[in-house]
């Protein structure tokens, strides 16, 4: 795959647990969340059920508290990924520690869907962004139509 040139700007942070244990928050992190957050959105627990990994509230709040933020048995970390993956990450759990990756395959796939489904585009150019993509993601020679 290409080197990703992505300024952080164009990234998105996603909290993980880093740790045997669990997503948690100490109360310090959960009562400074729901004294700053909207009043629109929903008292936060410390388990954060409901809360969005990418919540940029509490992501300033966990770097803002750095080991504070922790509840018990977690260890709070925030991994940065470009933006334009933002639908298509997954975080895997095992024993409590959580991992963040990127499902590609997926976003290959809704760029192709988001051509093809494209009525604006003449078919013409939509083969060369489908081209684009194929020569982007595969090698040469990896697959034959024969």
């Amino acid at each position: 795959m290409a080197a990703d040139f992505t300024t952080a700007a164009q990234m998105i942070g996603i909290m993980y647990n880093a740790c045997h244990g669990g997503f948690a928050f100490s109360e310090a992190a959960v009562a400074e969340y729901n004294r700053r957050k909207d009043p629109s959105t929903p008292t936060l627990d410390r388990l954060a059920h409901g809360l969005d990994r990418t919540d940029p509230l509490m992501i300033e709040i966990c770097s803002d508290m750095r080991y504070d933020a922790n509840g018990l048995y977690a260890d709070i970390k925030v991994e940065y990924i470009p933006i334009r993956y933002k639908d298509h990450f997954i975080i895997t759990e095992d024993s409590g520690i959580e991992s963040v990756d990127i499902d590609y395959n997926g976003y290959t796939l809704d760029k192709i869907r988001g051509i093809l489904h494209n009525d604006v585009i003449a078919n013409d150019h939509k083969i060369e962004l489908l081209l684009e993509i194929v020569n982007a993601n595969f090698p040469s020679g990896a697959f034959s139509l024969e």
